[in-house]
């Protein structure tokens, strides 16, 4: 029943359910959901959510969600936000997430998909689920999501993918995050325009893996206690999207396998494709090559136009 303008304040309690955002608000006047001063909410998805979100906004406009907990969807989202279903046209639009934690899902803690544009998600913590990842910006039935920002948000705990992904999205801004013991850091997958800065990644078996991205850039970050990639960059053929044109730059990165790893294939998955055009400058190297087995510790394969340059290395002793 809530109506532009509104704010829906939620008491003490834990509340078993799922729930679905049926209007949308209006500009300067969203519909606000958040939990009443000094209480303390828990939204769980126990038996209800499935491939839902524990809270969803299908093709709503002007929503923001905040300061709640959100746990429990054995194989959905904490929280999902996309299209109206089955109608690609009807997007979601100025949505923001914030002070959101949420844990223990089976899909991904957040998730943005489809055309879903102008979305902020914002001093979230999200942690501790098998297999996605925390925070996702994906294609999805036909709609590709556009204008999304993560912001000052923390994710660790996900050994089977990323903190923070995305796949098929353009103009993100994936700015002053955390994200540690996951398999990748942030993995940013098929964009165009997106810019990955100030954001600390650590104890990842890869750091920040860009693919199939063009004129994206990768700047501010600090990467380190990194098994394999610390910068992974590389082709991926499942879209077909070119991977050229993109800037890291004034990064720092200590204690990794490889420092740069970038690649006209993904290993052994996938066809080949062309990568090049890239640029690798002010970047900081040091105890690179570590980890046990002796690694090259900058690695280019089958790449054309890469320009590194001004950057400053200290080897690892071996």
């Amino acid at each position: 029943t809530a109506q532009a303008g509104d704010t829906v304040f939620i008491k003490n309690g834990t509340y078993i359910e799922r729930v679905t955002v049926h209007n949308s608000g209006a500009k300067g006047n969203y519909i606000i959901f958040k939990e009443y001063p000094g209480h303390t909410v828990i939204l769980d998805g126990t038996g209800h959510a499935g491939w839902h979100g524990v809270f969803s906004i299908y093709g709503k406009d002007y929503i923001k969600l905040q300061d709640l907990e959100i746990r429990n969807n054995r194989i959905g989202w904490g929280v999902l936000v996309e299209h109206a279903q089955g109608n690609v046209n009807d997007s979601a639009t100025h949505v923001e997430i914030s002070g959101l934690e949420v844990h223990h899902t089976g899909g991904e803690a957040i998730q943005v998909r489809g055309n879903a544009s102008n979305i902020l998600i914002r001093n979230c913590l999200v942690h501790d689920a098998d297999r996605p990842s925390g925070i996702d910006i994906y294609q999805w039935d036909g709609g590709r999501p556009k204008h999304v920002t993560v912001r000052g948000c923390m994710a660790y705990n996900y050994p089977d993918f990323a903190g923070i992904s995305s796949e098929q999205a353009d103009n993100l801004t994936i700015e002053n995050n955390i994200s540690y013991r996951n398999e990748l850091g942030i993995d940013i997958g098929s964009g165009d325009n997106n810019i990955i800065k100030n954001n600390t990644i650590y104890d990842c078996l890869t750091g920040i893996a860009l693919s199939s991205n063009e004129n994206s850039e990768v700047y501010h970050n600090t990467i380190f206690n990194i098994k394999h990639e610390a910068m992974y960059s590389y082709y991926w053929s499942a879209h077909g999207e070119a991977h050229a044109g993109n800037k890291w730059h004034h990064n720092v990165i200590y204690n990794a396998g490889f420092g740069i790893y970038e690649s006209n294939q993904k290993g052994t998955k996938g066809g080949i494709g062309p990568t090049s055009n890239h640029a690798y400058y002010h970047n900081l190297f040091y105890k690179i090559g570590a980890h046990g087995a002796y690694r090259t510790p900058f690695y280019f394969k089958g790449t054309t136009g890469i320009r590194f340059h001004h950057n400053t290395i200290f080897m690892n002793a071996n």
